[in-house]
C-alpha cells in the first residue's frame, strides 16, 4: 500500500477483546516474523504463548483499516523481560518502565506511519504511569532501529539470542535495547 493518507483506527487490545481477535493477531505475528528479509522460524504454539503472556501481563493497541487488523503493539513492564541485562538502567525500577515487547505491522501497510502511530499512542497514554520506555529490536532490522531512534529512543544495551531458522537449525540474533526517558 503506497498511499500514506489512508484512514485507520487505533483501539485498545487487552485480555477482554483478545479472544475474538486472537486468530488474526497470531496470523499477523507469524507472518511478520517468519517471512521477508528478517525471517525466522517460529512455531505457532510458541507464538500463541508469547502473545497470550503479553496480553495477560500487559496491554496493547491494534490498528484497523477497512475492518481488518493491520498492525498491533503489545507492552508490559520491563520487569517481565527476563533477558534485559542486569545493571542497565539501575537508577530506575524496572516495574516503572514500560517495555514495548512487540510492534507488528502487516507488510502491505509498512511505511505508512502505523508503527509510529501505535508507539505514539502507547507512550502518550502511558507516560504518566511510567518513567520511560524500552524497546528491543534485531540489529539487522535497520528500518525499525532508525524509526525508534527518530522517536527518541537511545541504545542502552545489547544481547544475543538463539533463534531458529528452521525447525532444526539455530542461529544467533543480536538484539539492541533502546530506552526513552519520559522525564526529560
Amino acid at each position: 500500500m503506497e498511499d500514506s493518507n489512508f484512514k485507520f483506527r487505533i483501539l485498545s487490545l487487552d485480555r477482554f477483546n483478545y479472544p475474538m481477535l486472537k486468530s488474526r493477531l497470531i496470523d499477523l505475528y507469524l507472518t511478520a516474523f517468519t517471512q521477508g528479509e528478517y525471517a525466522q522460524y517460529i512455531d505457532k504454539a510458541d507464538a500463541e504463548e508469547t502473545v497470550e503472556f503479553l496480553i495477560e501481563n500487559g496491554f496493547g493497541y491494534i490498528a484497523i483499516y477497512n475492518e481488518e487488523i493491520v498492525a498491533f503493539t503489545l507492552a508490559t513492564t520491563l520487569s517481565f523481560d527476563k533477558e534485559f541485562p542486569i545493571g542497565v538502567l539501575d537508577n530506575v525500577k524496572h516495574d516503572n518502565i514500560v517495555y514495548i515487547a512487540e510492534v507488528i505491522v502487516d507488510s502491505d501497510f509498512r511505511r505508512n506511519g502505523l508503527a509510529t502511530a501505535l508507539i505514539d499512542r502507547l507512550i502518550g497514554l502511558e507516560k504518566y504511569k511510567y518513567s520511560g520506555a524500552v524497546i528491543r529490536v534485531w540489529e539487522k532490522n535497520r528500518p525499525a532501529l532508525s524509526l525508534y531512534q527518530k522517536l527518541g529512543f537511545s541504545r542502552v544495551a545489547e544481547i544475543s539470542q538463539t533463534k531458529m531458522s528452521s525447525p532444526t537449525e539455530e542461529f544467533q540474533m543480536r538484539k539492541i535495547y533502546l530506552y526513552k526517558n519520559f522525564n526529560v
